[in-house]
């Protein structure tokens, strides 16, 4: 899986700036939004066809520019590279037109038109481009995201009926390893006791050098370390359904992104605003304009206000952006100096129905930004679920394999040598007990139910302190539930017990460490995290090996861990998995 960038905006702009539907939507809207005014000339043309060059000027140099970026193969769009963007169709948009209007017609536009279109079009243009770019942008990133989410969902089981498989057939293998070299060999001692052979005594000592010393050390080096690497992602295609529009429509939004106040005052100054100002002149502004954003100041953040902490459903959060909008559009409307005879109405009906537009479309970017933030979330919340899945199938194997190591090493090497005293004693000796630790081993390895128990962290811990009492001081923090919610995991006491014994003699072998301090606590998320802090008495250089040993034991029992190491101190930082859900 992929990671996620820290930042969503740059994402959401190239998404915006590589789409095709950004220069169609761009000149489709500067063209057929003209015929929502009145009809006029401009620079000596129909303004019909002006709005035709203006915005097949922008589209043009944002065409130009989408296949410059996706030729670039890459995710996300600096701020410097979309400003350059924008900037250059900005000014292709104002000056291209100017420049074929002169020789279409030959008008000879007065110094005071220049400067207006040179002062006015580049704001209007360039607001345009880049709100059409996030709204398209946040759109289709909000859309991929929701399909990966999806996808990564379905991953997750695949990924989960793996580690399952694997696990199984691990033990399995193990299972005929073992049986295969012990099974032979202990029957054959069995008859050999049973007839009283007096080659018995060797033939042991001889398994215990040549079959059970090797097994155990060979079990003990195999523990593997488990990454994502190792697994295969599924990819799933998936379908639009109307399921999955049920779904998003009917998930619960926060009321207060239904309006947008920031964005949708943004708006109103970049476009109708700004018309107002360039069809007619500044007092329009302050006749019309400024009435017009205090009230709409009051209405939007007292909508907000009331609409704090409240829940609804996606679909309602939409009717009441579109409602918002109509009322914003009311308040530009019923303004009784927009109806004054110096203001041609159309145009202020074009404008009020781009208040009504650009008001909507604000809380339809923020409801998609709101859906990208939650997707982004939820794809974080199955990584970490994945990461945990994978941490407890290696706690389970290296669980596995240093019991079967010990149960070996320890049980059965006793077993055979006190077989062989026996014998060399002239005692009796009884064979059966082969037979049985056998089945019991087979039984521990199938089940993960072995005899042998670790002792509890808390007991664990005050060995350690009576242990090293006199080298170094320790110290240990856990909470009394905390311990015995451990105490109660076997395989999760058990790499916690060797994370601890593998901090506390890297400590004193390497720092000579005369304080050693231990802190455990539970972690939200099915995670305990583990902290130990020791002083450095003296530095002592190591040897490849040894650290690389040190680290391969954190990275087959932790799901994460770092070793911040400085002059006067150095500090162990260890988070486990808790195998909870995962079976």
């Amino acid at each position: 899986m992929s990671d996620r960038p820290t930042s969503i905006f740059p994402v959401v702009l190239h998404r915006g700036l590589t789409s095709i539907w950004l220069p169609i939507i761009y000149w489709g809207n500067i063209f057929l939004t003209g015929y929502l005014f009145p009809v006029d000339t401009v620079f000596g043309i129909s303004a019909h066809l002006w709005d035709f060059f203006a915005g097949a000027s922008g589209a043009s140099i944002l065409l130009i520019f989408r296949y410059r970026l996706r030729l670039k193969n890459v995710t996300q769009t600096s701020i410097a590279n979309a400003s350059g963007v924008l900037l250059a169709g900005t000014f292709g948009a104002t000056l291209m037109p100017l420049i074929l209007a002169r020789v279409i017609s030959g008008y000879e536009p007065l110094r005071s038109e220049v400067q207006d279109q040179l002062t006015f079009a580049p704001v209007g243009t360039l607001g345009q481009m880049f709100s059409m770019a996030l709204i398209i942008g946040a759109v289709r990133f909000s859309r991929s995201l929701n399909n990966q989410v999806a996808d990564d969902r379905q991953a997750l089981a695949a990924i989960q009926l793996q580690l399952r498989e694997e696990l199984e057939s691990k033990k399995i293998s193990l299972f005929q390893e073992i049986n295969q070299l012990l099974a032979p060999l202990l029957a054959t001692i069995q008859t050999g006791i049973s007839a009283a052979s007096n080659s018995v005594a060797p033939m042991i000592q001889d398994a215990i050098d040549g079959v059970v010393r090797p097994l155990s050390h060979t079990l003990d080096a195999q523990s593997e370390t488990h990454s994502l690497s190792n697994l295969k992602r599924h990819n799933f295609k998936r379908s639009i359904s109307i399921r999955s529009i049920k779904e998003g429509f009917t998930r619960k939004v926060d009321l207060r992104i239904a309006v947008s106040p920031w964005l949708s005052l943004t708006a109103y100054h970049l476009f109708p605003l700004l018309s107002l100002v360039y069809l007619y002149n500044l007092e329009a502004f302050w006749k019309i304009g400024v009435p017009f954003l205090l009230f709409s100041i009051l209405s939007m953040f007292t909508f907000h206000k009331f609409a704090k902490e409240k829940k609804v459903p996606t679909y309602q959060g939409y009717l009441i952006a579109f409602l918002m909008s109509v009322t914003q559009g009311a308040l530009f409307e019923l303004n009784p100096a927009a109806h004054s005879e110096v203001f041609h109405q159309e145009s202020i009906r074009a404008l009020t129905f781009s208040i009504v537009f650009l008001t909507f479309f604000s809380a339809f970017f923020e409801l998609n930004l709101h859906r990208i933030q939650e997707n982004t979330e939820a794809a974080n919340a199955i990584n970490q679920e994945i990461a945990h899945n994978i941490s407890v199938v290696r706690q389970r194997f290296w669980y596995i394999h240093k019991r079967l190591s010990r149960q070996i090493h320890g049980g059965l090497q006793g077993e055979l040598q006190m077989m062989a005293l026996q014998l060399a004693n002239n005692k009796e000796v009884r064979p059966e007990g082969l037979t049985t630790f056998l089945d019991e081993l087979n039984f521990g390895l199938l089940n993960e139910g072995f005899k042998e128990k670790s002792p509890e962290i808390s007991e664990f811990l005050e060995e350690l302190q009576e242990f090293w009492q006199g080298i170094t001081s320790i110290t240990y923090e856990v909470s009394q539930v905390t311990s015995k919610h451990i105490s109660s995991n076997a395989i999760l006491l058990e790499c916690m017990n060797e994370a601890i014994r593998e901090a506390i003699n890297n400590a004193i072998k390497h720092a000579s460490a005369s304080k050693i301090s231990i802190s455990i606590s539970e972690l939200t998320g099915n995670l305990i995290t583990l902290e130990v802090v020791n002083d450095v008495v003296k530095t002592e250089s190591s040897t490849t090996s040894d650290k690389g040993l040190g680290s391969k034991i954190y990275d087959e029992i932790c799901q994460s861990w770092k070793l911040e190491q400085g002059k006067l101190e150095s500090t162990l930082i260890a988070t486990f998995a808790v195998d909870q859900s995962f079976a």
